[in-house]
């Protein structure tokens, strides 16, 4: 009986079992296809270079793929073999400054001038961007020449200590290096002798002369407007540099400076003006005085400008008797 049903192959004779037969499928070959490398390094450590990579056309013949001949490919985008890559800016060493001067006079010192990297732009980068062995030097020794010591000073002042009489003219006298100042006031380094610090000077004999001698002037006599000022003048007799009170008669040949001179502290602002208060309203009880206010200007002209705040009371209430 045949029902076309599956069965286990232990039911089937082994004996009459079918040889088994393969036939081809699927058989359009695969497209080609291209097939890029990784991209090389850059062509330039710094500033802008090119990056390459291998093309190939490819087609896969089963489960292994092999090389064709490019034309195979021409049907397709091809990829980019090259591109463009930068992997810094270039960066150079610049000498900015000139030399500086020795930091001595004398003797061996240092001197020092500003390096710095810059791009190819022009802008200052850091200097971890520059080849720190190309680095051109910041700093460096020179040599000013032996330290020679002298004495040097100046001028001798112009006047005399003393304006008659005798007196002394000083100058100042200090042991030098080209290097700076020497310590100690008996020569230091300095071999020679000290120049001397102090001469001499006679102005000719003190002769006694009278003058006036005027106070300081006194403050203004009013707080506006135009008012005086006063101040004291006395005789005096100079003897060098001592003076002496005498008479006013001893400088009578003398032109007597001003005792008086005229002040002016500004223009006066106007001011609140009142008269008495007046009798009160009632004998007794409680009643109310009055007054009259006005802003005068100082020449007593009527004005508007007086501060209404500081006007004074125009009234006032007064209760000076008990009604009995």
């Amino acid at each position: 009986r045949h029902t076309d049903e599956e069965v286990s192959e232990r039911s089937c004779d082994s004996a009459a079992r079918p040889a088994p037969e393969e036939e081809p499928c699927n058989t359009q070959p695969c497209p080609p296809f291209w097939e890029a490398s990784a991209w090389s390094e850059c062509s330039v450590s710094c500033g802008p270079g090119v990056q390459q990579r291998q093309l190939q056309c490819r087609q896969s013949f089963g489960s292994r793929s092999t090389m064709v001949h490019p034309q195979r490919c021409s049907h397709l985008t091809q990829p980019e073999s090259t591109q463009a890559c930068q992997l810094q800016l270039c960066s150079h060493w610049e000498v900015s400054s000139n030399w500086s001067t020795c930091s001595v006079d004398c003797g061996v010192g240092r001197r020092t001038r500003s390096v710095r990297c810059v791009s190819d732009q022009g802008s200052v980068v850091n200097e971890n961007e520059c080849n720190s062995r190309l680095r051109p030097q910041g700093s460096e020794e020179c040599n000013m020449g032996p330290c020679v010591t002298n004495w040097y000073f100046t001028d001798w002042s112009n006047t005399c200590s003393a304006q008659c009489g005798p007196g002394v003219q000083k100058r100042e006298v200090v042991c030098l290096t080209r290097g700076g100042v020497r310590d100690g006031g008996g020569g230091g380094d300095c071999v020679a002798e000290k120049p001397l610090e102090m001469k001499a000077c006679n102005r000719g004999p003190c002769v006694p002369t009278v003058m006036w001698y005027s106070s300081p002037w006194s403050q203004c006599s009013v707080l506006c407007g135009d008012g005086s000022q006063r101040r004291d003048n006395i005789c005096v007799k100079k003897m060098g540099s001592d003076f002496t009170v005498v008479p006013a008669t001893e400088c009578a040949h003398l032109e007597k400076p001003a005792a008086v001179q005229e002040c002016d502290m500004g223009e006066c602002e106007p001011q609140w003006f009142t008269t008495e208060w007046s009798a009160c309203s009632q004998s007794c009880g409680k009643g109310l005085q009055v007054r009259e206010v006005r802003c005068l200007t100082p020449d007593k002209q009527h004005s508007q400008a007086c501060d209404p705040a500081s006007k004074p009371e125009q009234e006032q209430i007064r209760n000076t008797i008990p009604c009995g």
